[in-house]
């Protein structure tokens, strides 16, 4: 500053264009606006920076830089308004992080089959249709790409969710293993955990700071708003009524991922089952079914004990009682009074068919089924 003061004593021209020394205080000239030049002081900068930074909003250093230079100038000016903005303690404590996070990106895992992991979401259309409809239930198979679309209204409760879920994709595909999904109160109420829970269905929310995780839902939600905005009405409120249109234009397309188009014919075959997460051990259904009997736990029942499976075979009577010649039907009404089903004839059992033969002889009439 004090070179350029004395330049202007000086009187050189081209200083002089630029600068101007008013009752000791010294301007920058310049487009028609004068800027106060701040002598090289700390306490004076910090002073400036503070009222055209906190007073203004904490925004970030171009805006701040942009308030300083409507009033003000110094060489380094840029360069401290950086600094300032950086080591501001409101803005560490109060503002998020928007640079790229670092390390290797850690994308979740490819699923084996489709139909195995899905991609939900909700979707807000911000308008409601002529049938009371606003939100779409977006449901995306993360292997296959196919989809679901299914209108809701505005405030829908986890049972409703859950019923919309049931009857538009496990009814068709069968159970997923596992549902990426945000923290959406519809997804992270104690309802929709039990129901997850019960049907042996994985729950994979994504965190705040890592909305990415969920990607494939967004990229849906985007197509399907770039989809509708073709052929719904200015007024927007036939949406629901084309979101029908909008599935089977989405799902017939070629998709990059996977480079076909259409439903994949394996996703109904390769749908998980229900006994699938009912039976605990580990391995196939065809390898349980290969141990015995009593191996096999199942989950909902692991608390009571299974009896072990007897054969169970009726003995052959005694010569003297086969000799005796009679009817097959009352032997039948004597072993369905008794409520003892394919059981051992026992001495006692005995004398009750001598007692029958007795009756048959004498001419009793025995009903006969």
């Amino acid at each position: 500053m004090s070179e350029i003061i004395r330049r202007l004593e000086a009187k050189d021209k081209q200083t002089s264009a630029e600068f101007e020394l008013v009752n000791g205080l010294l301007f920058l000239e310049k487009e028609g606006n004068k800027r106060l030049c701040v002598p090289d002081k700390e306490s004076l900068r910090s002073l400036f920076l503070g009222e055209c930074h906190d007073a203004t909003g904490h925004f970030g250093y171009k805006n701040t830089a942009a308030n300083l230079l409507q009033r003000f100038w110094w060489p380094t000016m840029l360069k401290d308004t950086r600094l300032y903005v950086e080591t501001c303690q409101v803005c560490q404590r109060d503002k998020p992080r928007t640079q790229a996070p670092l390390g290797l990106l850690k994308p979740l895992p490819i699923p084996e089959r489709p139909g195995e992991s899905l991609s939900m979401d909700f979707m807000d259309t911000l308008v409601t249709s002529k049938s009371g409809m606003r939100q779409i239930f977006v449901i995306v198979d993360r292997l296959s790409k196919y989809a679901r679309l299914i209108a809701m209204p505005e405030t829908a409760k986890t049972e409703y969710v859950i019923r919309l879920f049931k009857e538009n994709w496990v009814r068709d595909f069968g159970l997923p293993k596992s549902i990426v999904s945000d923290r959406d109160v519809g997804f992270t109420s104690e309802l929709w955990k039990a129901a997850a829970a019960e049907q042996g269905t994985q729950l994979q929310m994504t965190s705040g700071n890592h909305p990415e995780a969920n990607r494939q839902a967004e990229q849906m939600n985007r197509a399907v708003q770039h989809l509708l905005r073709h052929y719904i009405k200015p007024n927007q409120v036939d949406w629901d009524e084309k979101l029908a249109l909008v599935a089977n234009l989405y799902n017939n397309a070629v998709h990059s991922a996977t480079g076909k188009a259409g439903p994949p014919k394996s996703l109904a075959k390769s749908a998980n089952r229900a006994i699938d997460s009912k039976v605990s051990g580990g391995g196939s259904i065809v390898e349980l079914a290969k141990k015995p009997y009593t191996q096999v736990r199942i989950t909902r029942y692991a608390k009571k004990v299974l009896p072990p499976r007897v054969d169970k075979q009726v003995p052959l009577l005694d010569p003297v009682v086969r000799r005796r010649q009679i009817r097959r039907g009352a032997i039948r009404v004597l072993v369905a009074k008794l409520g003892v089903g394919l059981v051992a004839v026992d001495e006692a059992v005995l004398q009750v068919i001598v007692d029958l033969e007795g009756r048959v002889a004498r001419g009793t009439k025995i009903w006969t089924p």
